[in-house]
């Protein structure tokens, strides 16, 4: 048994659509987005919603993140941040201060 072949020939812009298309689908078939754990008293933030409630910026965060002064969590390619964690890593940090002011006395 020999197997065909098929030549088209087609604009390289509707080729690559084509192929945009097929490779989403397959992933979004293959995986799922995964439900957040089910805790209804518990709250979720994004990046954004934690880094808004820090008053820092998303590399601010980001930095934060790799240095373990707020826990994240992984889902996918998600990452999301309890709040109750959050409040609390924000609770445990130390108060700067204002530092010009206490080298000026």
């Amino acid at each position: 048994m020999t197997q065909a072949s098929v030549v088209i020939a087609m604009p390289l812009e509707e080729f690559q659509s084509m192929m945009t298309d097929i490779v989403n689908n397959a992933v979004r078939n293959t995986v799922p987005d995964r439900p957040l754990p089910a805790t209804p008293d518990e709250d979720y933030l994004t990046r954004e919603e934690t880094a808004k409630m820090l008053r820092i910026s998303l590399q601010g965060l980001t930095k934060y993140m790799s240095e373990g002064r707020v826990p994240f969590h992984k889902l996918g390619r998600r990452t999301l941040f309890k709040r109750s964690e959050v409040e609390k890593a924000l609770s445990n940090q130390k108060p700067h201060g204002n530092r010009r002011k206490a080298a000026a006395q």
